[in-house]
């Protein structure tokens, strides 16, 4: 059996609930019924396992980046804009970091030909950012990395990476 450690930052700091940034990731925040609830113990170890599989996540993408040349930020930053071009606020807000923190982030994409600024077409005083055609492709290297290194997901089958992202994304609520 599991036994998990949780670590509730938010809460034990007296900070409230984290911010969402599910809403730029393109995940709906549309609550749905409840589910029966599961043994307590059950919770815990699918905490445990998400916690301990992220941490190893973590160390990959981490990697990945490095042979890259990008910061983890950077590429976080890169897969937001795969979704299309984006105010500097809004990836501030996503990331949970200060907008300064934001435009060193921009400058070091833009000079390395993976992103660029423009004004918005609807509001020329705003700065969108969106990503380069060599951005994508570096994005897309990132992740080709990640899926050809990843030792955990290798584990499953196709058919049960399948069932795997479609449990996340029904819990995360965001469809596929």
């Amino acid at each position: 059996m599991i036994h998990p450690t949780i670590e509730l930052c938010h809460l034990s700091q007296n900070q409230g609930p984290p911010p969402d940034r599910r809403k730029i990731a393109g995940v709906s925040t549309r609550r749905t019924a409840s589910p029966p609830a599961a043994p307590p113990s059950v919770d815990f170890e699918i905490i445990e396992l998400m916690r301990r599989f992220m941490l190893d996540m973590r160390d990959s993408w981490t990697e990945g980046c490095r042979r890259l040349g990008l910061s983890a930020p950077a590429a976080h930053v890169m897969t937001l804009l795969e979704q299309g071009p984006h105010p500097m606020r809004d990836l501030a807000a996503a990331l949970n970091i200060d907008a300064s923190y934001v435009t060193a982030i921009v400058d070091s994409l833009e000079s390395a030909g993976l992103a660029l600024r423009r004004a918005d077409p609807t509001d020329r005083r705003v700065r969108v950012i969106e990503i380069t055609d060599r951005g994508h492709a570096a994005l897309h290297d990132l992740f080709e990395d990640l899926s050809a290194s990843n030792l955990l997901l290798a584990r499953l089958t196709l058919d049960q990476r399948r069932e795997l992202r479609d449990l996340l994304a029904r819990c995360l609520d965001a469809g596929t």
